[in-house]
């Protein structure tokens, strides 16, 4: 697993957003799932759109100022 940190300018300024990476690990998995179930680490979810509606999802994140939590794409399988 990785994590990648990019920049980049748009409209409204200079906006800075992180990706992770990761190939299928179901320890790792395991880790991640443990640990939000006993509250030791959180996932801070803004809004979560479905896949369908991605363009609507990049738009509320270029507007938000300072938002906090992530905006999740739903992908149904």
């Amino acid at each position: 697993m990785w994590l990648s940190t990019v920049q980049t300018e748009n409209e409204s300024g200079c906006c800075s957003y992180s990706v992770v990476f990761a190939a299928p690990n179901g320890a790792q998995l395991q880790k991640v799932a443990d640990l939000l179930a006993s509250g030791k680490a959180k996932a801070h979810v803004d809004r979560v759109f479905p896949l369908s509606e991605a363009a609507k999802a990049t738009e509320y994140f270029e507007s938000r100022k300072g938002g906090r939590g992530k905006v999740v794409l739903k992908i149904q399988t």
